[in-house]
Formats: structure tokens, C-alpha cells, sequence
């Protein structure tokens, strides 16, 4: 039209508006900033029980890291449902966007992946929150939470006559971080993750 200026969009903005109208653009939390040398994180594998008293028993295999390495967010996420019931399989993951220190037990944190892709298509979160309960990690424990599809399932790695097993190790926590990792929030929708205290 004579009188009128299209503005023309560069293709990353092309591509960034027709994410967010799909709504597959992933908006970031913020995570606290942190000394260069930072090293504060934890890595983990194994199985847990995620029907137990309910036969047929049904595993569910998990290998995960995250945290901080060298004052980097970084991390990793491979979980298998092997539960036939379920409506998730596979979930994995490559990016971490936060970390926290769990809100019950000092020796816990919590993961955020964003983005995540679950049996082949993209989610916009996955929370996992671990704990290194000591060594041999039979009371180590692995949740996982997908908020969008209302999935979360969590159990011990070992212990009490369980067939599961594995170990969670964290990881360096906090010496060189000073402080600045924040502490972890409740999650209602998460409810397989334990209720942080009320202020």
C-alpha cells in the first residue's frame, strides 16, 4: 500500500515468533549469578521402584547430572518408564537453566531441564530433584516431575527389601560458590517433591 512501511522481520525473528506461537519457546528462569570457580554439582544413575505393592512390580532406569561446573549451569538427563500403565517413556534432556540446594535436606538439589523432549516431542520443563544420602547409595533417592503432562514419580535407590538400586553423588557442594546457590521453593505441582517448610 502506497503511504505504508512493511517492516521486515529477520528469520530468527521469524523462527522466534512462530515458536512462541506454537508455544515452544522457552522462557528462562533466572538463576542466581555465581563466582567463575563455582563447582556445585551432582551426577547419578540407576533404578527405582515406581509401583511398588502394585504387581506387577515396574522400574523405572535414570541416568542424570547437573549443577554448576566451573561457574557454568550444565547437566544431563536419560529416564526410562518401564511401568506399562504409564503415559510417559523416555524423556531426555541436555540443557539445565536451574539448580537449587532441596529445601528439606541440605544434601539434595533440584534440576531443571529446559528444553526437554518426552517420547519424541519437546516440553518446556522437566524438574528432577536427587539426594547423596552417604555412601553405599542404597537411601539415595531420584524424583522426576514433567509439570506439563502432570507426571512426577520418585523412589529410593535401595534399601527397605527393594529391588532398586544405584548411587547419587554429589558433587563438590558449595566450597568455592559462596553462598549464592539459592534454596529451593515447593513445587504443587510436583507433588513427588517433599514440601519445603513455611517461613
Amino acid at each position: 500500500m502506497k503511504g505504508k512501511h512493511m517492516k521486515h522481520l529477520s528469520h530468527p525473528s521469524i523462527v522466534a515468533a512462530m515458536l512462541l506461537g506454537a508455544g515452544l519457546m522457552v522462557v528462562h528462569r533466572a538463576q542466581a549469578q555465581v563466582a567463575p570457580d563455582c563447582e556445585d554439582r551432582v551426577t547419578g544413575g540407576g533404578y527405582i521402584v515406581i509401583n511398588d505393592g502394585a504387581p506387577p512390580i515396574a522400574f523405572a532406569n535414570f541416568g542424570a547430572g547437573g549443577g554448576y561446573h566451573q561457574g557454568e549451569l550444565w547437566g544431563y538427563l536419560n529416564f526410562v518408564d518401564r511401568d506399562p500403565a504409564t503415559d510417559v517413556r523416555h524423556v531426555t534432556a541436555q540443557t539445565v537453566v536451574a539448580y537449587c540446594i532441596g529445601c528439606v535436606d541440605t544434601d539434595c538439589r533440584r534440576i531443571t531441564y529446559s528444553p526437554a523432549i518426552v517420547d519424541g516431542e519437546p516440553v518446556d520443563e522437566v524438574i528432577v530433584e536427587v539426594c547423596d544420602n552417604n555412601e553405599p547409595g542404597v537411601e539415595d533417592t531420584f524424583s522426576i516431575c514433567i509439570p506439563s503432562l502432570g507426571y512426577c514419580v520418585g523412589g529410593v535407590l535401595g534399601g527397605d527389601e527393594k529391588p532398586s538400586g544405584g548411587n547419587i553423588q554429589l558433587h563438590a557442594p558449595d566450597p568455592t560458590c559462596g553462598g549464592t546457590i539459592p534454596t529451593c521453593t515447593t513445587l504443587v505441582e510436583c507433588p513427588c517433591f517433599p514440601e519445603c517448610p513455611e517461613e
